[in-house]
């Protein structure tokens, strides 16, 4: 199969997957904000927040490494997904010993410590067979199991929210009892679980070869989580777990964005480690990278446009006032899918040490400004702030890609697009009387910009739709 037609048919099973999925959790935002206090999605927020920075370091990075190793012919598929599951069990085991540690840190946990356990275990569970299930390319079972999480979490929210007006636990319970069905979903569907006793022990062999892989991606993860949420505790720290909760919502509207960007990059990454062998491989990651980056500006200036209409539908009451944060971490999550795409020509190369160096000098920055800057000018400052950190890690991975091949760009393009992008945030993030005005004017500006790369873009998706399995596809 043409490796583009590949691509554009993972990426729309992605995004039957995501987009469905993630917009219906993004139409229920006005009832989150309605029926949860401030409060209360602040201790949602941090119960992910802290989940997504334990796992990768309780596991050792071991869902990354279930990807890649189930792409590798030369190992077992179901040795991989053994050995990815034992160490989230370890894992567990581990959180099971050190709560005590991790509620003296994190003292709003205490009261949620039960629910956090149950809820770490199910996500490093399904975070570990969706990346399994992707990498044995049944990407079909995976895009239905985001819907199928999706419509299960909305009808329980909906019990346990609105019927038995349960509140914080009820939304707790809905994603448990989502992640299992999920879960069992994805065993019964992809015949996982049917391996027999004999077969349930660890090789010592790919034991290694995955740790090896998968340890040096630690400080990187790490770093990107300080780079995605560290300024959520340090707002929890100095104004407390409502503002926390205020500046969480905010997320919803640039999530659209990087539900577009994920929906991608999920397939990207398969894409670039089995091209990465061939001998146009430069070409390929070349084309996809620069009609990437055209689709992303649009969609980033579009959304920015519309920030503080969907502020109004969505944010209610005393969340109102997140939609101000919204244009500048639309920016913020612009750069970060550009630096996601880079990330997977890193590590199909299998050269992760600049991923590492290149977040740790954002997620560096970032912490640094927000320990300065948050005490003294507020939520604010966290929006800013991540957008500086996610644009100084694009700007190192695109500088070092040259290192790794000859990724061809019009750096220069789109600087000046950006440089438009950030402009109409500013200016939208201050409700300008002239945001409007500006607004149009970048996006006619961008359109313009791109132009011609948009008319190819169009023109070759259309012959992607038309050609016959087999032909070729000029792009």
């Amino acid at each position: 199969m043409n490796r583009y037609r590949k691509l554009f048919s993972d990426v729309g099973l992605f995004a039957i997957s995501n987009f469905g999925s993630k917009l219906l959790i993004f139409l229920m935002v006005p009832l989150y904000t309605n029926v949860l206090t401030t409060y209360e999605y602040g201790i949602v927020d941090l119960i992910n927040a802290t989940i997504n920075v334990l796992f990768p370091i309780l596991t050792l990075a071991i869902a990354e490494a279930a990807l890649r190793f189930a792409l590798d012919k030369n190992y077992k598929n179901q040795d991989v997904l053994i050995t990815s599951i034992f160490f989230v069990i370890i894992s567990f085991i581990i959180l099971l010993f050190c709560g005590r540690l991790v509620i003296s840190l994190v003292e709003e946990l205490s009261n949620y410590w039960h629910f956090f356990l149950v809820i770490y275990l199910l996500t490093a569970i399904d975070s570990c067979m969706s990346n399994f299930v992707r990498g044995i390319d049944k990407i079909k079972i995976f895009a239905i199991k985001g819907i199928l999480y999706t419509a299960v979490f909305i009808l329980l929210n909906i019990v346990f929210l609105i019927i038995f007006n349960a509140g914080l636990i009820g939304y707790l319970i809905s994603i448990i009892i989502s992640e299992v069905v999920t879960i069992t979903f994805m065993c019964l569907s992809a015949s996982i679980g049917g391996f027999k006793i004999i077969d349930i022990r660890l090789k010592a062999n790919l034991v290694r070869s995955m740790l090896a892989y998968s340890i040096p991606l630690i400080p990187t993860i790490v770093a990107w989580w300080v780079m995605q949420i560290s300024d959520k505790y340090i707002i929890i720290y100095y104004d407390g777990i409502a503002a926390s909760g205020v500046y969480g919502i905010a997320y919803k509207i640039p999530t659209i964005l990087s539900m577009l960007t994920s929906i991608f990059t999920q397939a990207w990454q398969i894409s670039a480690i089995k091209s990465v062998s061939d001998g146009d491989h430069e070409n390929f990651a070349s084309q996809v990278y620069r009609y990437f980056t055209i689709i992303s500006v649009i969609a980033c200036a579009g959304l920015i446009a519309l920030s503080k209409m969907l502020g109004t539908i969505l944010y209610a009451k005393e969340y109102f006032i997140a939609w101000t944060y919204v244009p500048i971490l639309l920016v913020a999550y612009l750069f970060s899918g550009l630096s996601g795409i880079l990330a997977s020509l890193f590590s199909a190369q299998k050269k992760t040490n600049i991923l590492f160096h290149s977040t740790l000098v954002g997620a560096g920055m970032k912490l640094l400004m927000n320990l300065v800057l948050i005490p003294k000018f507020g939520l604010i400052t966290a929006a800013y702030t991540t957008c500086v950190g996610f644009a100084i890690t694009w700007a190192i991975r695109i500088l070092s890609v040259k290192k790794i091949m000859n990724l061809k760009t019009n750096r220069v393009r789109d600087e000046i697009a950006f440089i438009l992008i950030l402009l109409e945030a500013i200016v939208m993030g201050a409700d300008l009387r002239i945001k409007y005005v500006i607004a149009v004017t970048t996006l006619i500006l961008i359109v313009l910009i791109y132009f011609k790369e948009l008319q190819i873009l169009l023109i070759n998706i259309i012959v992607l739709l038309r050609k016959k399995k087999g032909e070729n596809i000029y792009l």
